[in-house]
Order: structure tokens, then C-alpha cells, then sequence
């Protein structure tokens, strides 16, 4: 890890040990995921990763997390562990956030002695407006990748992408958001797309007395984009290739009112491959 993110991390450090030590109450939201990957070429990814964000008022929390993937390949094993860290504040009607990740790659040929590394730092923010029902939002990333980005051996590259957020709430129980971006990267792709995310809140009865919240996600994407950051969930598609399309449905249980567990599928169709991903995971939100 450098030295550019001890430091951030430090800093992170600090920044929790004084919530818990001055803050009246602490909320905790741990998170942990497992995610498979399916290439259409035949290579596959195992992915965990682990978040962990901190509040002591409605206003204020701070994230960080940790991702290691790894891809296989007849050829290869390409091992990517990522570490990200985010600042997010609202106050009356606005809101802002502002996130750094680092990210680093090993590639490591299969049978052939011959191992390379890369790495990628994303850095950006986002400010939104709550105009209820209603919610605007936009958002700026610039991401610098380092290694062999492609086939054309191509040893750097950059995306700066630009992401709008309309948002409108139907009810207490949906919403719709959409999200148009353009990136311009340094290679001279230009690509503009719009993605949709649906929300949905349903009860299911258990028993006479006890109902379950059940919420379901859905999300599609049209148009063309490369190393898209989502700014909300803090990940990344670290990939050079152009993406085409996508679509995904997840669904979260909610258990004792502080317990998620979910339940996720994604379609992603690049240029040079399709991918199917599967997610699970358990997220906590709790109050000391």
C-alpha cells in the first residue's frame, strides 16, 4: 500500500476514534459481500469485500472498505484488491460526498514465469438537492489507471466521468432515479449512457402478527461507458473494455429491523465479452 494511503487511512482511523469517544451514540453499518463472476470467454472471479461506515449524527458518516478479486484464467490469475474511503454530509436540503480509492493488480502468467503489477487511484465527489419528491444531483471522477490497460499494451490511461442524478419518489414504498454520464478517457473514446434504478418496498406477512419488509431493486443501463464509478456504493468497474449494456435485480430481507440480507444478479455486456454476476451479502445497521 503507499504511503498516500496509510495515511488516508490514518486519518480515517482518527476520524472514528473520535466519534466513538465524543459522539452521544454511535451508528455502526457493517457489510460484507461475496460476488462470482461468469465470463462468456470461460474465465471466472471470486470477489469479497467488506465496508464499514460510521455516523454520530443524521448528517455525517464515514466509509471505508476493502475488495479483493481475483480473476482466473487458463492462461492467468489476475489478483485486484481495492481500498476506498468516503466522506458524506448533509444539511437541510443539500448533500455532498467525496471519496478516494486506490486500487492495485498482480498478473501473474500461467505457465510462464512472467508477472506485471498496476494500479488505479479514482478520486471525486457528488452534491445533490432534496426538493421532496423530487432530487437533483451531480457528480464529478477522474480515475488514473497505471499498467497494461489493453491488447495494444497500452501502459496508462484516464476517464473523467460526468454523472447526473434525477431522482423522483413515488411513495414511501418507490422510487425511480436516473442516472445519464459521459466519460471522456484518455485513449479518445467519448461514451455517454443513462442508467435507471428502480426501488420497491413490499410487507410480506410471516404470521398473523409479523410482517417482513422485503425491498427489491432493480437496475438497467444503456449506452456505452468504461471504468464507471458508482458514486452511491462506492464501487468501481475497473475494466478497459466498453461496456454496452447492463441489467441487475437485487433483493434485501430485513430481519429484526437491523439485520439485511441480500440476494443479487447483474448482466454486463462489454465489447469483447458478457459477464454474469452473482452477489450475496449481510449489512447490519446498528446504535450503540
Amino acid at each position: 500500500m503507499s504511503v498516500l494511503v496509510k495515511k488516508l487511512f490514518f486519518i480515517m482511523f482518527i476520524c472514528f476514534t473520535g466519534i466513538a469517544v465524543y459522539g452521544d451514540s454511535l451508528f455502526v453499518n457493517p457489510s460484507i459481500y461475496y460476488t462470482r463472476g461468469a465470463y462468456s470467454n470461460g474465465n471466472y472471479t471470486n470477489e469479497g469485500s467488506a465496508y464499514l461506515s460510521l455516523g454520530v449524527t443524521k448528517g455525517l458518516f464515514l466509509t471505508c472498505g476493502y475488495d479483493r478479486l481475483t480473476i482466473f484464467d487458463t492462461n492467468y490469475t489476475y489478483l485486484q484488491k481495492g481500498y476506498v474511503a468516503g466522506l458524506s454530509f448533509s444539511k437541510n436540503q443539500w448533500f455532498m460526498n467525496g471519496y478516494f480509492m486506490h486500487i492495485t493488480g498482480k498478473y501473474d502468467a500461467i505457465p510462464f514465469p512472467f508477472t506485471y503489477s498496476d494500479n488505479t487511484n479514482i478520486a471525486g465527489g457528488f452534491i445533490g438537492l432534496d426538493l421532496y419528491p423530487e432530487y437533483i444531483g451531480l457528480g464529478y471522477t477522474r480515475t488514473n489507471f497505471n499498467g497494461i490497460a489493453d491488447i495494444s499494451l497500452r501502459d496508462h490511461q484516464t476517464a473523467d466521468q460526468i454523472t447526473a442524478k434525477l431522482l423522483y419518489v413515488f411513495s414511501p414504498f418507490s422510487s425511480v432515479a436516473l442516472y445519464p454520464s459521459f466519460v471522456t478517457l484518455e485513449d479518445g473514446r467519448k461514451l455517454l449512457s443513462t442508467e435507471l434504478k428502480f426501488h420497491y418496498l413490499r410487507y410480506v406477512q410471516v404470521t398473523e402478527d409479523i410482517y417482513l419488509p422485503i425491498v427489491v431493486h432493480i437496475v438497467a443501463a444503456v449506452g456505452e461507458r468504461a471504468y464507471y464509478f458508482d458514486q452511491e456504493l462506492l464501487t468501481v468497474s475497473n475494466q478497459n473494455a466498453t461496456q454496452k449494456w447492463h441489467w441487475g435485480v437485487t433483493s434485501e430481507v430485513y430481519l429484526f429491523g437491523q439485520y439485511i440480507f441480500q440476494l443479487g444478479f447483474q448482466h454486463s455486456s462489454f465489447t469483447i465479452y458478457d459477464i454474469n454476476y452473482y452477489t450475496a451479502g449481510v449489512k447490519a445497521n446498528l446504535q450503540f
